[in-house]
């Protein structure tokens, strides 16, 4: 399914009065801008890098995409990272999460076809600020663009919480299951306490993916995991195979990392070693 420029700028359109309508502004937060769909938030441009999750026993297959954001002053690099969520009310994390969400989106539908899988992650804060009827707002966004919740996992990172803190997360999340959506995971902690902190949330859970991000793979040093914390995220992997559930490594760069996803039976794979790999297919056949 691929969405045609004329459509694509169509749906801005659409979008466009839409957020002005519901925040009573007076600008357009979306443009077209080189061929891709940026958010605006002040001085902040809001854009996406869709990363291909392949794989594992056939990394030519890509599975579904994992889009990320990127935000940047308009003055200065596209390539800066910055944390637009970082002391915003309540209130405003909601729009924000749900402008950052429809860029995504938007960028997403060149890709999309039927069977892939779209994974958006939503800010925690999102969430438990809204009360009732997660994700009823953003259906009606895909709906929009021909897509359905099915299509769409939607991603938390998790962090050491408090057991009342995991209870309202998970119930949140819930609400965007009965709807449809799938479920993912991201765990970037690799303390041994934080991994069994995390088995101990997907047990409750039950998310259709688990997400290893690269610090499972290498901290900042290069070092791999020690044998402790790598039976640990064996351990996670199986508690979440064991629900239903699929594991899924990012940031392979090496051989190496490659072995190391598998090791734990990792399902989908990303990384730039795939990229480099296929570069090298082509060389070698031209």
């Amino acid at each position: 399914m691929r969405a045609p420029a004329m459509q694509l700028e169509q749906l801005v359109t659409l979008f466009n009065k839409r957020f002005q309508q519901e925040r009573n502004i007076a600008e357009y937060p979306l443009r077209l801008a080189r061929g891709k769909v940026e958010g605006k938030v002040g001085e902040l441009r809001l854009t996406s890098v869709l990363k291909p999750l392949r794989l594992a026993d056939s990394p030519l297959i890509v599975q579904g995409w994992e889009a990320v954001l990127r935000a940047f002053v308009e003055s200065g690099s596209p390539h800066a990272i910055l944390d637009v969520f970082a002391g915003a009310e309540d209130s405003s994390v909601i729009n924000l999460d749900r402008l950052c969400r429809t860029v995504h989106m938007l960028n997403y539908l060149p890709k999309a076809w039927d069977d892939g899988v779209l994974f958006l992650e939503v800010n925690p804060r999102h969430v438990l600020s809204v009360k009732k009827n997660h994700g009823a707002y953003f259906e009606e966004v895909l709906a929009s663009c021909g897509l359905t919740p099915r299509q769409v996992a939607v991603s938390v990172p998790f962090s050491h919480l408090s057991n009342s803190y995991q209870l309202a997360l998970a119930q949140g999340l819930n609400n965007y299951r009965s709807r449809g959506y799938r479920l993912a995971v991201k765990l970037d902690q690799t303390r041994v306490e934080q991994i069994q902190q995390a088995a101990v949330f997907v047990t409750r859970l039950l998310p259709d993916y688990v997400k290893l991000e690269p610090a499972f793979l290498h901290d900042a040093a290069g070092h791999a995991l020690s044998e402790q914390q790598h039976a640990a995220a064996c351990r996670l992997v199986a508690v979440a195979r064991s629900a239903g559930g699929l594991a899924i490594q990012s940031g392979i760069e090496t051989a190496g990392h490659l072995a190391e996803a598998l090791s734990w039976n990792a399902h989908l794979l990303e990384g730039e070693y795939f990229e480099q790999t296929a570069a090298q297919r082509l060389r070698n056949a031209a």
